[in-house]
């Protein structure tokens, strides 16, 4: 249940993967829930992309730098490995594929060389979409989207704050 957005259609979703690989058997095994997982999570991750296409474009020119990084990481941890992704997302072409807030934000990491503030809204918009959790600082506890109440803004970002990526995505993400 922890890998859902605690949605009926992503538990039906999940469940019906464990009845594929579970081949018509009575009970469901640990190795049939991890292929189940698997084919889940890849299906949930490309779901996000098509759900939030129209407002963001490619979301993976914004998360891909999360790729088989370590769960609850902060911003000291994350920002160079983000930099160099968002500079190849900015060689490579693949912010015309982007909003045109996140355009601009791109322009302004090819001028400065600094990702703070990209990275900021990057890691807003990944916890809007319910990619990413954040722990805002010592004293809060985590928070997902979906199950909190609380909206995050760039400047609530420190370097206290925390971001995990939902179980949901990481066998996608290969979150270690």
């Amino acid at each position: 249940i922890e890998r859902t957005f605690m949605r009926p259609r992503d538990v039906i979703d999940y469940f019906n993967k464990c009845i594929k690989f579970g081949d018509g058997k009575t009970t469901i095994s640990r190795d049939v829930l991890r292929q189940a997982e698997d084919e889940y999570s890849h299906d949930r991750l490309k779901a996000l992309n098509d759900e939030w296409l129209e407002n963001y474009g490619n979301l993976f020119s914004l998360y891909g730098f999360l790729k088989n990084t370590s769960n609850g990481f902060s911003i000291s941890e994350i920002k160079e490995i983000a930099g160099d992704f968002f500079l190849q997302v900015i060689t490579s072409g693949e912010t015309k594929n982007l909003n045109t807030n996140f355009k601009s934000l791109f322009e302004d990491l090819g001028r400065t060389f600094d990702c703070s503030n990209l990275l900021n809204n990057v890691l807003i918009t990944l916890y809007e979409i319910g990619l990413i959790g954040i722990k805002i600082s010592a004293d809060r506890k985590m928070e997902y989207v979906h199950d909190a109440y609380s909206t995050f803004e760039t400047t609530d970002i420190n370097d206290s704050s925390k971001f995990y990526v939902h179980p949901m995505f990481h066998k996608s993400l290969r979150i270690k």
